[in-house]
Parts: C-alpha cells; structure tokens; sequence
C-alpha cells in the first residue's frame, strides 16, 4: 500500500512540475480560511500528513510590475530564510540571496520578521555584492542579529516589503483545491 502511495504521489508531482515546464497552470491552488487563493500548488511533500506545499505567488511590486515567487508552508507556519541588511540593527537596504540560477523566470523571496511573517519580493534579477551587517528571521527570541564582522557576499538581491503580515492577509487553516 505504501508503494502504490509514493507511487501515485511521485507521477502526481512529477505531473504537476512537467505541467510548469509547458503551462503554468498544475490545476491545484492554495486556499485560506476564507476561501482566498494564496498561489498555485508548484509541490507537496507528504508522509502520514502534509509536511509542506510548495507555491508559486504572483506579487506585485511598488512600482506595479508583477512578479512571480515561490514559498513553502504547512498548517502552522510560513517556512523563512534570512533578510540581509546593510546596517547594523536590520535597517538600510534588506537583501536576500538569489536563487537565479536554480529558478531563473522566479524573483527572489524571502519570510522573515519575529512577529508576523513579511513577505520580501526581490524586483530585480541582478545579483550585488553587499556588505551586510545584519539579519532578521523569525525567531522571536533574536529578531535582529548584528554581525561582529560584515558579511560580504556577491549573490545578494534587494527586496521589498510586498505584504507585512502573511498570517493577516491569509488566515488558515489552509486547504488545497482545484481552481
């Protein structure tokens, strides 16, 4: 039984990433409490339970362009990556490394903030070489680590806040259905 289970889950993801390759519609989207579509489901990782779906989101950034970013989730959280900054105490510019070579047609994305999950949407492909001097994830007890010595990397892509409060604007518990 649980061959036939990986079986059908491994054609079903398999189907659902050859449906990106040609069309951008998998047929399954994401849903909040209230029913709103938060993305279109790109992968699910399953077990016994959902351990995490994987998304793609269509944003829209400060200057009106759209962009697509992909995010992970599961029934009780937003899963996060760092946001880089180019001061001390996470102020400046925020950054997040990019992921342009693994997903090129994606922009870059991160979740981070101790008290409600912000979305950070990169609006520009081209990577920088940065100093930063600080991070922010969404440990509540160290919302802002300073570094002792700069962090110099040349993959960073600076990002905006495009939503403040994930949990706020899509309530869960999620489901998943077709569109």
């Amino acid at each position: 039984m649980k061959r036939i289970f990986l079986a059908l889950s491994l054609t079903w993801l398999f189907t659902a990433h050859t449906a990106h390759a040609h069309d951008p519609s998998s047929g399954y989207v994401l849903r909040d409490a209230e029913g709103v579509s938060i993305g279109e489901v790109y992968s699910v990782q399953a077990g016994n339970s959902v351990k995490a779906v994987t998304l793609l989101l269509t944003l829209s950034a400060s200057d009106g362009t759209t962009h697509t970013a992909m995010l992970q989730t599961n029934s009780l959280t937003w899963f996060d990556a760092p946001v880089y900054f180019n001061e001390a105490d996470c102020m400046g510019t925020p950054y997040v490394r990019s992921h342009v070579g693994f997903f090129p047609a994606l922009s870059a994305a991160a979740i981070a903030g101790p008290e409600a999950p912000k979305l950070y949407l990169g609006t520009k492909q081209e990577t920088q070489t940065v100093k930063a001097l600080s991070q922010i994830g969404r440990d509540p007890s160290s919302p802002c680590r300073n570094f002792g010595e700069p962090l110099k990397r040349d993959d960073f892509v600076e990002v905006e806040v495009v939503i403040d409060d994930l949990d706020a604007k899509f309530p869960r518990p999620f489901s998943l259905g077709r569109y």
